[in-house]
């Protein structure tokens, strides 16, 4: 029986052709870390934006109802006055 010490009908790559696919193994690599690193930078400044847009919103609320409060009182005031004029009257 004979041994076989070697499979040369299998073609090995060539320097060129190994370095070459290294390469692109490592492009396809940095690429992806790209898209991740654009992908958290996205999310976290849609985050900044939700916060930014929903304090706004609280704010604009709460001055709001300040303001209805103040008018709510000053019509109050003015119905005082007006009755006491009338009273004078």
């Amino acid at each position: 029986m004979t041994s076989v010490k070697r499979f040369n009908w299998v073609r090995q790559q060539t320097a060129w052709q190994s370095t070459q696919a290294w390469r692109e193994r490592h492009a396809k690599a940095s690429q992806q870390s790209l898209d991740y690193s654009a992908a958290a930078t996205n999310s976290f400044a849609s985050a900044q934006i939700n916060l930014t847009t929903g304090m706004a919103t609280i704010s604009a609320q709460v001055a709001n109802a300040r303001v209805q409060s103040q008018a709510s009182a000053s019509q109050n005031q003015l119905g005082s006055v007006a009755d006491l004029l009338n009273t004078l009257a």
